[in-house]
């Protein structure tokens, strides 16, 4: 297919001339360095920057990355640089459109954050993003698994998360041991503890309303309501919380940068989990029989396959999440009665975000909410000295991607 020239010429080296002037000033001038090295690097990343994002034009826009196939590259008819592309290729185009939606939205946000802050505050702001997005993740991908294989949409799981929160600060307060095992006790016993609770819940007053998604909203936010009321009679107002362990305690350097271990601890167990629950979906056989299950539960059903048991198992796991976030929260934010609902509409913007029904939209979501929601936050501290726009930023986020792409970037339109 044959592209001008011309105009994705200009459009690449635009963007080189903004990536050059951006380091130009956060690596070199803003540091009180010899500007001439920051005009030489600025050249530099313009040379390289140019032809790169060129490149980069002509693999997304101009070859419309079309579908290849294997016997194509195996009879050499098929240039073997696109091979590799094949998994992007064969993304509806809707996934395309939005996986470019991301990474310039993404580059905007650390562009910004280079010409106000510098390279050393932006990569603090990566990590710190993360770290946002990693919290919220563990109570949306509940959220998500739930809504999108049950087609439920749980009002209740920052109750959930609530109790997992408080259950684990009551385990860790009765035991006795090191504290690093209180820590493992009080985690795992708020995760059993609310996957029990979880079973219960699905069997007595979820699965007699699958048909009936009004009453299912409505059950679930009655739901919620009522566990909040009952944790604060059991617990009542005080904010209740616990050390970090000493095995995640401390900080560490990376980059030339100070970050604290726990914080890591929360961003690998949140990769964990988005790959964990990934492998479960894609390449398990339970998986298969979930996924199998939504499309046509009377076949699966034919097979011998009991799938109430399997759509159990799927709210099990989803309360379990929302109560393994909620304990790994208390050392950093201490339990208290809104924690739930905060965590909650934070959970439902993501998920509308990432496209109704997508764990990996959700997962997606997740991070570029944490990015946007820490460079806001330090956009404001730095100009307008609050932070109370830094909160309705997600929102913000979630109507300019509703406003392109209405079924979210990876929803089903």
């Amino acid at each position: 297919m044959n592209i001008p020239l011309l105009p994705a010429l200009l459009v690449s080296h635009v963007i080189a001339a903004i990536l050059g002037a951006a380091g130009t000033r956060s690596l070199f001038i803003g540091k009180n360095r010899d500007p001439i090295k920051g005009i030489a690097f600025g050249t530099a990343i313009g040379l390289v920057g140019g032809p790169a994002t060129l490149f980069l034009f002509w693999l997304v826009i101009a070859y419309q990355l079309t579908p290849r196939t294997d016997a194509a590259v195996a009879a050499g008819t098929e240039p073997p640089l696109f091979y590799p592309m094949q998994f992007i290729a064969n993304m509806p185009s809707q996934h395309r459109r939005s996986w470019v939606l991301i990474a310039a939205y993404t580059l905007a946000l650390l562009l910004i954050s280079l010409f106000d802050f510098g390279a050393a505050t932006t990569w603090q702001a990566i990590f710190r993003g993360v770290y946002l997005g990693m919290l919220v993740f563990m109570v949306a991908s509940g959220l998500s698994l739930i809504f999108g294989l049950l087609d439920v949409l749980n009002f209740a799981q920052g109750a959930f998360l609530l109790i997992g929160a408080y259950v684990g600060w009551e385990i860790y307060d009765r035991l006795d041991y090191g504290e690093n095992l209180r820590f493992l006790a009080a985690v795992l016993g708020a995760v059993i503890f609310m996957g029990i609770q979880g079973a219960f819940f699905e069997i007595s007053l979820i699965r007699p309303l699958y048909e009936r998604p009004i009453f299912q909203i409505v059950l679930t936010f009655g739901l919620g309501s009522v566990l909040l009321d009952l944790i604060e009679r059991r617990y009542e107002v005080t904010p209740k919380a616990f050390a970090k362990p000493p095995v995640f305690d401390g900080d560490f350097m990376l980059l030339g940068e100070k970050f604290q271990v726990y914080d890591m601890f929360v961003i690998l167990l949140g990769f964990v989990m988005m790959l964990g629950v990934f492998l479960l979906l894609n390449r398990t056989r339970i998986g298969i029989i979930i996924r199998a299950g939504i499309q046509d539960s009377e076949m699966v059903q034919a097979l011998g396959i009991n799938v109430r048991q399997v759509f159990t198992l799927v709210f099990i796991v989803g309360a379990a999440l929302a109560a393994l976030g909620g304990a790994v929260l208390v050392p950093v934010e201490s339990a208290t009665l809104d924690l739930g609902n905060k965590y909650l509409f934070l959970a439902i913007v993501v998920i509308v975000i990432g496209g109704m029904g997508s764990f990996e939209g959700t997962a997606v979501a997740c991070l570029l909410v944490g990015l946007t929601r820490d460079i806001a936050e330090r956009l404001e501290l730095e100009h307008m000295s609050t932070a109370a726009l830094a909160e309705a930023s997600p929102l913000v986020l979630m109507i300019a991607i509703l406003l392109v792409q209405p079924s979210g970037l990876f929803g089903r339109e």
